[in-house]
């Protein structure tokens, strides 16, 4: 999607989801996707990102800057458990 957005395929992701039949909120939360810090990226392909991080942890508004993605989806703890590593397969 991110490639026929820059393209010009389509000139928006309305037009987009419009052509996919699919919500534009959803094109945009998995859109954003394309921009998780490759630290982040690389730990959830060697499964050795937290238990707790979940794709719907992910589809949440997150900061471009990767420093802060690296803090909230690597470091902070979501409940009182300590880092467990995951091979859930994402």
């Amino acid at each position: 999607w991110q490639r026929m957005l820059y393209e010009g395929k389509f000139t928006s992701i309305e037009d987009l989801s419009a052509a996919e039949k699919i919500n534009p909120s959803y094109v945009s939360r998995v859109l954003r996707l394309a921009f998780l810090s490759p630290k982040v990226v690389q730990t959830i392909l060697d499964g050795s990102h937290p238990a707790w991080l979940t794709m719907r942890d992910l589809m949440q508004p997150f900061s471009l800057d990767w420093q802060q993605q690296e803090k909230k989806f690597l470091y902070e703890l979501k409940d009182s458990t300590s880092r467990v590593t995951s091979k859930s397969g994402f």
